[in-house]
């Protein structure tokens, strides 16, 4: 017996073929030869099933009658099934009887009366489409499992290996793609974009030429480069705005401190109220019967000269006063001589006092008895008026400031360099000012970034009534920010912004600044991000609109040799979110995209009171100033509030050719502190200054920085 179908492991469905042969090998005749041979169980006979050319068989019995079959001669029968469902694994025997007759058969040495086969394990492998998971060219990737819809026998494929292996048959177009024996097949990065069909194989481990094959689908895309790096990008794009915006608000607010320096300058009011709150604490005093002042008022009149000297443009009088004794003719001219005296020395102070009047008016005006020595006392006075009318106010002149500034900065954080111009012209006639104005700022730091901005602005303001400055100003900028943190390369930017601002005297020396404003610019970049599919540059553009406005209320309180001026306010800035438009490249593949860039807004709200007087013999100015405050700063960083202040120590006169500072400052907030000590000492030379300065900050940072300040 063989088995002419050949495959001794043939799978559920496929068709088992025996054939037996018989054959005659003499000496005689043989004659009424038969044997019994039934198609096993787990086989389902076919149309073939019983064919043969000799004799006859019975398929119900298995009997096959050959008859007479002469010496030499052979008979074939064949008998064949299809494997039924159900055997995978089980082995199928077909056996046949030895074959007998009227002779007898000498013996079954050599016969073949048995033949096996064992079914295999069923195998599908269906096909996966995995294009709708794109793999990335820049970086490669796996795919899902590709045996997941596989099955053996009719359960899912273990993904352990332990029953198949697993190879892929066909993937020519892929070099270098690889599958695990879980089925997850990697793609390499580098190959080229496009959709590819893989075919693989799953074989029985048991019979390796058991397998089944299938096509797997996948997709290698060239993906969208921005969101490798859209968060470095915002980032690096949003502290570009932040910076931008802080500089706008800071000159802003430049603006409107300089418009209320100019009310307190030019207020008359403020100035009058001080002068005499200083005579009321002390008056000055003179000689018996004499317009000569004695030495122990020389303190007062330094006072009376040092707030005089922020009152240039006012004009006053200089009243004296005496008591009723004496005759009325000799009290005036004695009052007249004193109220002299003290302009006199006023002037020798530096007062610019050419529109001062000094006027005596005796007795005439007493302000308490002339009965009691106290009285008397009290009446012996000086006092400052205001003079009102503009026929005293002196003749009109056009006025021209020029300044220009170079300030250059070296330590171990860093350099900067800030250099400024001005030229602010006055109109008399009007009462205005015009004001050209530029600004250069240049930082580098440790960590490599630099950023420069150069500002230029006009402005225009004038006074409204005595006690109040309003004005207008527009300008532009252009900034370069290097960007070496997160990115290299560098953002350049050019803009403009206008607003208004001003400062009131409002009532009892309180003081009121303002601006509001607003800023349009656009800001190109071109930024090379380092990632491990490669350099990817990123260029492009943004535009943006901001708003400003900040408002604060301050006084000046003179108590006794102390100044007292309480401030607090609010700033404000903000701009809306934005789009950035970029271009991404990577080597050849070049793509155009949108970046959200989210709404930049901040602000602080304050309190503060300075308290400052002159000590050591009026050397030095000592100050003590508490403060609160509330923060939102400007970007993405969460408002905090806190309490701090500071303690100045400094020379009295800025203007000494030698001058010292010292401070400490320090806030204190939920969750954060701040604090610092400052020492400085500069000295003046014949273009400039050189200044050196050392900080203990936060965490006990120690800077030391040497500043050389150049006027030109």
């Amino acid at each position: 017996k063989t088995l002419i179908s050949g495959d001794a492991t043939p799978a559920e469905g496929d068709t088992v073929t025996y054939q037996i042969t018989v054959t005659n090998a003499g000496p005689a005749q043989a004659t009424n030869v038969s044997l019994t041979d039934s198609l096993p169980a787990g086989l389902t006979a076919t149309a073939n099933n019983g064919t043969t050319a000799t004799g006859t068989y019975t398929a119900g019995t298995g009997v096959w009658a050959i008859g007479t079959l002469a010496n030499g001669a052979s008979a074939t029968l064949t008998l064949e099934g299809v494997v039924d469902a159900g055997q995978a694994g089980n082995t199928i025997t077909n056996t046949t009887t030895a074959a007998s007759g009227d002779q007898t058969d000498p013996g079954t040495a050599g016969d073949d009366l048995s033949e096996s086969v064992t079914v295999g394990d069923v195998i599908l492998a269906n096909d996966d489409d995995y294009s709708v998971d794109p793999i990335s060219s820049f970086t490669g990737g796996t795919v899902g499992s590709v045996l997941t819809n596989d099955t053996i026998n009719g359960a899912a494929v273990p993904v352990d290996g332990s029953l198949t292996t697993i190879v892929l048959s066909d993937y020519s177009d892929l070099s270098g793609v690889t599958i695990s024996d879980n089925g997850m097949i990697t793609i390499p990065e580098g190959l080229a974009a496009g959709e590819y069909s893989i075919v693989y194989s799953i074989c029985d481990q048991n019979n390796p030429i058991n397998c089944a094959s299938a096509l797997v689908n996948i997709l290698i895309s060239e993906p969208s480069l921005l969101p490798i790096i859209a968060k470095d990008l915002k980032t690096v794009l949003e502290e570009d705005l932040s910076i931008t915006m802080v500089q706008q608000s800071h000159q802003m607010g430049g603006f409107a401190d300089g418009a209320l320096e100019r009310v307190r300058t030019r207020t008359g009011l403020a100035c009058l109220e001080a002068v005499n709150a200083r005579l009321k604490a002390e008056n000055i005093f003179f000689d018996t019967d004499k317009a000569t002042i004695k030495p122990e008022s020389a303190r007062i009149l330094d006072d009376l000269a040092q707030i005089l000297g922020t009152c240039e443009g006012n004009r006053f009088e200089i009243s004296g006063h005496t008591d009723s004794d004496g005759s009325e003719e000799y009290n005036m001219r004695l009052s007249q001589l004193r109220a002299e005296a003290v302009l006199h020395a006023l002037v020798m102070r530096g007062v610019r006092a050419e529109e001062f009047i000094a006027r005596g008016y005796g007795e005439s005006r007493p302000i308490a008895s002339n009965i009691t020595e106290a009285g008397q006392a009290a009446n012996r006075r000086v006092e400052f008026l205001s003079i009102q009318g503009d026929d005293l106010y002196g003749k009109c002149y056009e006025a021209t400031n020029r300044g220009r500034f170079l300030d250059i900065t070296a330590n171990g954080s860093g350099s900067t360099i800030d250099g400024f111009f001005l030229d602010e012209r006055h109109d008399c006639s009007r009462d205005a000012w015009t004001i050209f104005e530029g600004s250069l700022n240049y930082l580098e730091t440790a960590s490599g970034m630099s950023q420069g901005m150069m500002n230029l602005s006009y402005r225009r303001e004038n006074f409204t009534g005595k006690e109040s400055v309003r004005g207008y100003f527009f300008g532009a900028y252009v900034s370069q920010n290097d960007v070496n943190n997160r990115a290299n390369g560098e953002i350049l930017g050019l803009g403009f912004n206008g607003g208004i601002y001003g400062a009131s005297q409002l009532r009892n020396g309180i003081f009121l600044d303002y601006y509001l404003g607003a800023a349009v610019g656009r800001h190109e970049f071109d930024l090379d991000f380092d990632r491990s599919v490669g350099t990817i540059n990123a260029s492009g553009d943004y535009s943006y609109f901001a708003g400003f406005f900040g408002a604060a209320l301050s006084g000046d309180m003179q108590l006794g040799s102390r100044t007292v001026t309480p401030s607090v306010g609010f700033d404000y800035s903000y701009s809306p979110g934005i789009e950035a438009d970029v271009i991404s490249t990577l080597d050849s593949v070049v793509q155009f995209d949108v970046l959200e860039l989210s709404p930049i807004f901040g602000g602080r709200v304050y309190a503060e009171v300075r308290d400052e007087r002159l000590i050591n013999n009026k050397k030095t100015l000592f100050a003590l100033t508490p403060r609160l405050a509330c923060y939102q700063s400007i970007g993405d960083l969460d408002g905090v509030c806190s309490i701090g202040g500071s303690i100045e120590i400094v020379s009295a006169n800025e203007h000494d050719d030698f001058f010292y500072g010292f401070e400490i400052d320090g806030d204190w907030g939920k969750g954060f502190s701040r604090r610092s000590i400052t020492g400085s000492v500069s000295k003046r030379m014949r273009y400039g200054a050189l200044r050196g300065d050392v900080t203990l900050g936060a965490f006990g940072a120690l800077g030391i920085e040497g500043i050389y300040e150049l006027n030109f």
